[in-house]
Parts: structure tokens; C-alpha cells; sequence
């Protein structure tokens, strides 16, 4: 039985424009993950907005092919259902670093914030695709920007499209990762600092 971790916050800043609050999980009495969220009140709509817009070039839900990830490699993708939105598969050696799918959680989560949040990260490293064999990216640092349409999110299938910005000979990277609702609303943006392990 795995044990369950106990989370500890303390608030760094509030304000009447900004909040910041600093969580850690520790299990056993060791420190497991930590998080900074950043909150701030509604404000008046900003205009013009530039916003993600969903590719273009991937496959409609319905047409998707269904992808499973070993559970011996990723155990949580047992708990997720995938389709490949582009013909690119993890690990097969293509000549981008870009993996694109369909993918919704198997058990229902009702706080959308947490539900996006878990997918965001959940589709393999977008290095992978450039890969010929499993070598593990683990992500280091991960932010993440919840658009205003993100609240009333409540499709349970969501578009992901992940790429590398840039990559060094030290294995270290930087990848964008980007969620829309099938109706091609931004729901979160997404930048993680992963590192090849060999």
C-alpha cells in the first residue's frame, strides 16, 4: 500500500493584485514534490488577446487510433485513455520532437483545475518521438497557466499538443505542452524543464 503524503503550505504573498502559496508533500518525512501557485482576483477583460490556436493538421477524435502506454513504463496510464491526433508515435525515431493526442482520464475528477493539471503531464516526453528506444525524460520543474476558460472546463476529452523548444548536447530541455477542449478552446499552457536520463 502506498503511503499517503502529507502536504504542507504556508502563504508567501498577499495582495490585493497577487497571492502566492508554497505546498510541499513529504513522505516519511522526506520531501516528494513542492508547488508555488500564484492566484490573482478576475480582472477586467485585456483586449486584443493572443491566444494558442489547436493544430491543424491532427486527426478529429473520432478517427483517432486508440494508443496505450506500457503500464510497466508509466503505471498512471492505466488510470487515462489516448488516441494519436498525428501519424508521430514516442520512440519512433521521427525528425521532430512534437507528439500530439487526444486524451481524457478514466475516473471522473470534478475540480477541472486538477484534472488538467494531471493531464498536462501525463502524454510521454515529446523527445521521445525523436528517440528509437525508452530512455526515461522525467520532468524537473513544471509551470503551468490556466486560461479563464479552464473554470468551466467539463469535456472530459482534451487535445494535447507537446513540442521541445530546445534541447542541448547536457540533456537537458525545455518542452511547451498546450490543452484544448475539443472545441478548440486554450485550457492550459504548460512549460516543463525535463532532462534525458541515460
Amino acid at each position: 500500500m502506498t503511503e499517503r503524503p502529507e502536504i504542507g503550505a504556508v502563504a508567501l504573498h498577499s495582495g490585493r493584485a497577487v497571492s502566492a502559496v508554497s505546498a510541499t508533500a513529504s513522505v516519511t518525512g522526506r520531501t516528494a514534490a513542492t508547488a508555488t501557485v500564484v492566484l490573482s482576483p478576475p480582472r477586467p477583460a485585456l483586449q486584443p488577446t493572443v491566444l494558442p490556436a489547436p493544430p491543424a493538421d491532427v486527426t478529429a477524435l473520432e478517427a483517432a487510433s486508440p494508443f496505450v502506454i506500457p503500464p510497466e513504463f508509466v503505471p498512471i496510464s492505466t488510470r487515462m485513455q489516448m488516441r494519436t491526433a498525428i501519424g508521430t508515435l514516442p520512440y519512433s525515431g521521427a525528425a521532430h520532437p512534437r507528439l500530439c493526442a487526444w486524451i481524457r482520464l478514466r475516473d471522473a475528477v470534478h475540480d477541472p483545475y486538477e484534472r488538467l493539471l494531471v493531464l498536462a503531464d501525463a502524454f510521454a516526453p515529446s523527445y521521445a518521438a525523436v528517440l528509437h528506444r525508452p530512455h526515461p525524460v522525467p520532468t524537473i520543474r513544471m509551470t503551468a497557466r490556466f486560461t479563464p476558460g479552464a473554470a468551466t472546463a467539463d469535456d472530459d476529452w482534451v487535445l494535447l499538443e507537446a513540442r521541445t523548444d530546445d534541447v542541448g548536447e547536457d540533456a537537458w530541455m525545455t518542452e511547451r505542452v498546450t490543452l484544448w477542449s475539443r472545441d478548440g478552446l486554450p485550457l492550459v499552457t504548460s512549460t516543463q524543464l525535463r532532462t534525458v536520463l541515460t
